[in-house]
């Protein structure tokens, strides 16, 4: 029996934008440092395309994707960068703008 990787995504000639990936490697050895830092790699990434494409960021798990999600609006309000991922309309300004507590955010401007 031979199995092969087959190709289910349509041409690029289909997609309204170009798709491109990255794959970053860490050599990291210890847990908690490699997992530091591959969210502080997926932060910069991120804040190089923020406010000009959208970004999708593939985890191991449902539970690993709100994780990262709020992993990387904690670094923007800690750095400064939330400005890039908020549109000039009153209603997007009206989002969490200090790190949340368990799973409760902070919403000023309300």
């Amino acid at each position: 029996m031979r199995v092969g990787l087959v190709r289910s995504a349509p041409a690029a000639s289909f997609r309204p934008c170009p798709l491109q990936q990255q794959y970053i490697g860490i050599t990291e050895k210890k847990a908690v440092k490699r997992f530091q830092l591959a969210n502080e790699i997926c932060y910069e990434k991120v804040m190089e395309y923020a406010g000009k494409h959208q970004v999708i960021i593939f985890v191991h798990s449902r539970k690993e994707t709100a994780k990262t999600a709020k992993l990387i609006r904690d670094m923007a309000i800690e750095k400064d960068g939330i400005g890039k991922f908020l549109g000039d309309d009153s209603a997007s300004r009206c989002v969490p703008v200090s790190p949340s507590v368990g799973d409760r955010m902070t919403v000023s401007g309300v």
